[in-house]
């Protein structure tokens, strides 16, 4: 009996035709299951990483619990059997939320036609540029109402986080236009979430290669500096899952380095003001 017992507790659970598996995912889950998630929340507006990866990290964390928020669930950022029960049941219904590009179509058109603007479709839709193609499916969903619903949970698992992100976009990127901030913080959030670099975001950004910061505000003591406004606000968007260059880790200004074992170690990305980004 007690083997019988130990075997159904290991089962996978079935929510509308989907095997989930009886332990949740949570950070450092992995796997198809996670993917899946992944590319459901990214479908259903809740998250805004370029390349779902299969690997639970903060960004997924953050995106589930806005999800919960949204959706009178526990805002734990454990996406458990209710969690993943909900997400399979919405998915199919948001697909008004997706906007298929038609020959033609700029992303002026696209939203002027929903209401909002061509910089907030490209947060939304984490492009880097202005390009877009026929038969691209873009997100019309505007996180900024997700964000707002979630809030208050976000700022209170997050104020840490908020408090250094913030520091490093305004001593690196104070004189950069507002989407040159977020993509400042979407760099440091990837190395937080890459098995390459330090796991919290104050360990990415003290962190140093034998014995050099990789940030050199850590040198020069700006790091302390007060952020701006317009800093705070990146980072809120950052950690809320604007991803403006992607899988981007890496970033400089080619106008003070030459940064040269990134351009040839790294993919080029785009450029955002005066950094250009790397993946």
């Amino acid at each position: 009996m007690s083997m019988m017992i130990a075997l159904a507790l290991t089962a996978p659970v079935l929510f509308n035709g989907h095997a989930f598996a009886a332990s949740t995912l949570a950070v450092k889950s992995t796997g198809a299951e996670v993917l899946k998630l992944q590319e459901n929340l990214k479908a259903l507006g809740y998250f805004n990483g370029s390349n779902p990866t299969g690997n639970y990290g903060t960004l997924t964390r953050f995106s589930v619990m806005k999800f919960q928020a949204a959706n009178g669930l526990s805002t734990d950022g454990i996406a458990g059997p209710a969690t993943l029960s909900k997400v399979d049941t919405l998915i199919g219904g948001k697909s008004q939320d997706l906007y298929t590009v038609n020959e033609g179509d700029t992303l002026w058109i696209i939203s002027q036609k929903y209401g909002t603007t061509s910089d907030r479709l490209k947060i939304i839709n984490s492009l880097a540029g202005d390009t877009i193609y026929p038969g691209q499916k873009l997100s019309t969903l505007d996180e900024a109402k997700t964000v707002s619903e979630a809030a208050s949970v976000t700022a209170e698992v997050s104020e840490e986080n908020i408090y250094w992100l913030a520091r490093i976009i305004e001593s690196e990127a104070s004189g950069e236009p507002y989407l040159g901030k977020v993509a400042v913080g979407n760099v440091i959030l990837n190395r937080m979430e890459s098995k390459d670099f330090p796991d919290t975001i104050k360990e990415v950004i003290f962190d140093d290669y034998k014995g050099i910061p990789q940030f050199s505000p850590v040198a020069d003591g700006t790091i302390y500096n007060t952020p701006g406004t317009d800093s705070i606000k990146a980072a809120k968007e950052a950690l809320s899952g604007s991803r403006p260059v992607g899988n981007a880790t890496y970033f400089f200004n080619p106008d003070k380095s030459a940064g040269e074992w990134i351009v040839k170690n790294k993919t080029y990305l785009t450029r955002i003001g005066e950094h250009v980004f790397y993946q």
